[in-house]
């Protein structure tokens, strides 16, 4: 007897994945936020530290990892706050950020790495400064307990457009 599948073009659910992860590390006594100043390649402005998943590594241990090789501070207890993701329109990959916060650290801050200047900032006045285009935007992540959900498609002109999606709807 055939399968109720066999005869059907079989769909692939399998992608080209980039896993990634950003942290905010937040300085609670001082009202500050660790942020890096990327100067390295087309990608350029402020955002918090990260990086991508190497094989076999979950997401926590991959921001704690990358926290410490690019700012020299040792995070624990990172707590997830949100994702975001896409997909790119010629290649058909999808990109995964899992963003991350901790506001317990200890460490010297290395004032730089090979792909940015670390440094802290305000809390206060994150929005003002000089953010990378679309970090700006993601932020939403961080400062809304309900966001769980950003993902990027693309409008009928073309541009991508966040979706959002929030918990308890």
């Amino acid at each position: 007897m055939r399968g109720a599948a066999e005869g059907k073009k079989a769909m692939s659910r399998s992608y080209q994945t980039e896993l990634t992860t950003a942290c905010m590390i937040v300085d609670v006594q001082a009202g500050n936020v660790l942020v890096q100043e990327r100067t390295n390649g087309d990608w350029t402005g402020m955002c918090f530290p990260g990086g991508h998943a190497e094989d076999g590594e979950s997401y926590t241990e991959c921001v704690i990892r990358e926290v410490r090789e690019e700012t020299g501070l040792e995070i624990l207890n990172p707590r997830m706050e949100g994702i975001v993701h896409w997909e790119n329109r010629d290649t058909h990959e999808r990109t995964v950020i899992v963003f991350f916060r901790t506001e317990t650290f200890s460490g010297t801050l290395r004032p730089a790495c090979d792909e940015a200047i670390n440094r802290w900032v305000p809390l206060a006045s994150l929005r003002s400064q000089p953010l990378a285009d679309w970090f700006a935007e993601q932020l939403a992540v961080y400062e809304d307990p309900t966001l769980q959900e950003m993902y990027y498609e693309y409008g009928r002109d073309g541009t991508s457009v966040p979706r959002c999606y929030r918990a308890g709807r």
